[in-house]
């Protein structure tokens, strides 16, 4: 869920509203992770250092990845109109 927040506040180029309500979702978020009574209700318990690092690593890894991916993908030469549709080469 991080890395979806992180990726819609990018690509609306930090605009606001956007920003805002992608810190108050994760606020929301933490607060119900680290609430002892309240993540036991949910299905989960709280994180320590190592499961926040661990999160937020991944979270930063996967957000770098869907921006440099298509940054990527552009610069490819072009393929084959043979691979682009999916056909078999036979």
């Amino acid at each position: 869920m991080t890395e979806e927040l992180s990726t819609s506040s990018y690509q609306r180029h930090w605009w606001a509203p956007s920003s805002t309500s992608t810190l108050v979702s994760a606020g929301i978020l933490v607060g119900i992770v680290q609430t002892p009574g309240l993540s036991h209700f949910f299905g989960c318990r709280p994180m320590g250092p190592v499961g926040w690092t661990i999160a937020v690593g991944s979270a930063a890894v996967a957000t770098g990845f869907s921006v440099v991916a298509p940054w990527a993908v552009k610069r490819l030469p072009e393929l084959p109109l043979l691979f682009r549709f999916g056909a078999t080469p036979y």
